[in-house]
């Protein structure tokens, strides 16, 4: 059985910023036999590194991500999403190296590939994945701050390391150092499972079960809006970007919308395909 996202996203700068330096993305691959090697990708990533500098992070990290995976050959979409992960990062670490305006920028990712059942995540950073199913929230990415870290270890309690000053302290993010290690995980999806992706200024401000309620309680894009909205009326500091989707077994014509990018996202990706 094929399954197909109904997908929908929204993003919006934190209550103290005058720009958004979150980026998102999602590709629905118009011709069927691209869409059924490659998949639909979908992406979230926050920026680092000040003011211009974390706006570019994650736009590149995207721009980068999209255009490396549908350009792989490979018909193994763990492996493609990974190298373009890899890509992404090369790239960012090299405008950082070789133009002071943009060094020591960087960016989180969490990138997701459905194709069929089949659901790939990949991620780098603190940005989380979750998937909603019969009622549960699983977390499907890996926290890569130094809070979450501690907490592994044993050196921090949850509720510790929730008000830790060190709390958003990144361990690894794409672009900082001149390699990174993505961690991935695949697995087989079912039908009305939902996918969540979005930036810690939504995860910081909802608990992963709040955000499981909304995302089964409304079709997507009230989803999405409901989300961001219920981390704003919580002073969201930092900026707030979700992705939902839900998997339904028909792409019924009101569900199958192209692709949607965040304001000025380039298309580098979509000429890839």
């Amino acid at each position: 059985m094929n399954l197909y996202p109904w997908i929908s996203s929204l993003s919006t700068a934190g209550t103290y910023h005058r720009e958004n330096q979150d980026w998102r993305g999602h590709w629905v691959p118009p011709h069927p036999a691209v869409r059924q090697r490659k998949g639909v990708l979908l992406a979230v990533a926050d920026g680092l590194g000040g003011h211009r500098a974390g706006a570019t992070a994650s736009q590149m990290a995207l721009s980068t991500l999209f255009d490396a995976y549908y350009r792989d050959p490979t018909r193994d979409p763990r492996r493609s999403l990974v190298q373009g992960v890899l890509r992404a990062n090369a790239q960012i670490y090299g405008t950082g190296y070789y133009y002071e305006a943009y060094r020591g920028m960087a960016s989180t990712m969490t990138a997701a590939v459905v194709r069929g059942q089949q659901l790939v995540i990949a991620n780098v950073g603190n940005s989380p994945a979750y998937l909603i199913r019969r009622g549960r929230v699983y977390t499907l990415s890996r926290d890569h701050s130094w809070a979450a870290y501690a907490v592994a270890a044993r050196l921090l309690s949850p509720h510790e390391a929730a008000n830790h000053p060190y709390r958003h302290v990144l361990l690894r993010s794409v672009g900082s150092r001149l390699s990174v290690k993505a961690d991935a995980v695949s697995l087989r999806l079912q039908p009305d499972d939902i996918l969540v992706l979005c930036t810690d200024g939504l995860s910081d401000r909802l608990t992963p079960g709040e955000i499981g309620w909304l995302s089964v309680a409304y079709p997507p894009p009230d989803a999405a809006r409901a989300l961001v909205e219920r981390a704003r009326a919580r002073q969201a500091v930092d900026d707030v970007t979700v992705i939902v989707a839900r998997l339904v077994p028909a792409p019924p014509h009101a569900l199958w919308q192209p692709p949607r990018w965040s304001a000025a996202m380039p298309r580098l990706a979509m000429a890839a395909v």
